[in-house]
């Protein structure tokens, strides 16, 4: 807008005014900085002060109003413009000081106030006592809340850390569990191998019996013989209880696809 001042970036002072409040400004900040340091606070540039160890930012803005204008004769050799439009509109200093704190739209979780305006029957000279105070206990505030803010941080991160133990609790009675239950079924597994290995020797007995009594003798190299001692292994492999050499029967066998060929026709 028109009529307020351009000052330097690196300006120690955060002043956004027009020409005829800037000394005014000025001096406000200069008081209200002196008086900070007077109390022993750390200060600046920005301006900024620590206080409770919270640094609080600040500045003066002049507020702006719109001025309204009414235009100059109808031109009548351009565009034609409505009566209503006669009219332009801009935005001028007012001469009224805000002191505010900066970036207060982050503090929006801080209850407590944050600006001060000039008012007709107290310009903000006469208020820095009011000043200083609010801006301890906005300092205040925000040290509260940032403290309310671990608390409740500490109290979120032992829940956490007390969910994930439930959890690794929890994950390792699953793991317990299901390496008994699978240890048992291996026992069920075993005892079954055990009785149908001895059924099996017992029906191994009965066959050897039987063939005695018809032929008599077992030659050595006979087949019989031979079926014996492969019977009696496979009895060992089945018994649990039993070492016995490994077996084809404790080999995977891969299913053969029978369409593969009519796939690689094509």
């Amino acid at each position: 807008p028109e009529g307020l001042v351009v000052l330097p970036e690196d300006f120690p002072v955060d002043v956004h005014v027009s020409k005829g409040q800037l000394r005014r400004a000025l001096l406000i900040m200069d008081a209200l900085l002196r008086a900070f340091e007077t109390r022993g606070e750390l200060v600046s540039a920005g301006p900024c002060v620590v206080l409770l160890d919270v640094p609080v930012r600040f500045s003066i803005a002049e507020a702006l109003v719109t001025h309204r204008e009414e235009a100059g004769p109808t031109d009548f050799s351009g565009r034609y413009e409505f009566s209503f439009s006669r009219y332009r509109k801009a935005l001028v200093p007012s001469g009224k000081l805000t002191f505010q704190i900066r970036d207060h739209e982050e503090y929006r979780y801080v209850d407590c106030r944050k600006s001060w305006r000039d008012t007709p029957k107290q310009p903000l000279e006469k208020r820095l006592d009011v000043i200083v105070a609010g801006l301890l206990e906005f300092a205040a505030a925000v040290k509260q809340a940032e403290r309310v803010r671990r608390q409740a941080e500490e109290v979120r991160q032992q829940a956490e850390l007390r969910r994930q133990e439930e959890a690794q609790i929890r994950a390792a009675k699953r793991a317990a569990i299901l390496a008994e239950k699978k240890r048992f079924e291996q026992l069920v597994e075993d005892s079954v191998r055990w009785r149908k290995s001895q059924t099996l020797r017992q029906y191994i007995q009965a066959a050897q019996q039987a063939h005695l009594e018809r032929h008599g003798e077992i030659l050595p190299e006979s087949e019989m013989a031979k079926w014996l001692e492969w019977a009696c292994r496979q009895a060992d492999w089945l018994d649990p209880l039993t070492e016995s050499p490994a077996s084809l029967l404790d080999e995977k066998v891969e299913e053969e696809n029978h369409d593969s060929g009519f796939r690689n026709r094509w």
